[in-house]
């Protein structure tokens, strides 16, 4: 039997404001149009957490809305290449990595080694699972 395929949903992130990013990847690859509500107290986490997921979004070709309190992603079947700035936060980063999994074309994360804050290992586990990474250190 084939896997169904993901539809849109509402998202209330009142309880979950810190699964929204990795949460708009799965958005970006449904059905639909995804909306994420009560996400207003990502403002005020290591970055302005609609922001930098909206523009690590829009690097990557993925359409979406900022609202004051949410987010809308409208879903698509790949993203574009692109490139990210990790905004030293260390969810935009790793959402960033997986959302890369569907691009077509490579992604540049700047600022990658915000990570290190949550799971330092991330990147080695990433390319053991079959994720292509290349790391350079900053000049």
């Amino acid at each position: 039997m084939a896997p169904k395929p993901l539809k849109a949903q509402t998202i209330d992130a009142a309880q979950i404001p810190d699964l929204v990013p990795i949460l708009s990847i799965v958005a970006a690859c449904a059905e639909g149009t995804t909306t994420f509500v009560n996400a207003g107290r990502l403002r005020i986490k290591e970055s302005d957490r609609l922001e930098t997921t909206t523009a690590m979004l829009r690097a990557i070709g993925v359409t979406v809305e900022e609202r004051p309190e949410g987010l809308v992603v409208t879903g698509q079947p790949k993203f574009t290449e692109g490139t990210v700035s990790g905004a030293n936060d260390h969810r935009i980063v790793m959402s960033t990595a997986v959302a890369a999994l569907r691009s077509e074309g490579s992604v540049t994360i700047f600022g990658a080694q915000a990570v290190r804050k949550s799971y330092p290992h991330f990147f080695d586990d990433f390319a053991r699972l079959g994720g292509v990474v290349s790391l350079e250190q900053d000049a």
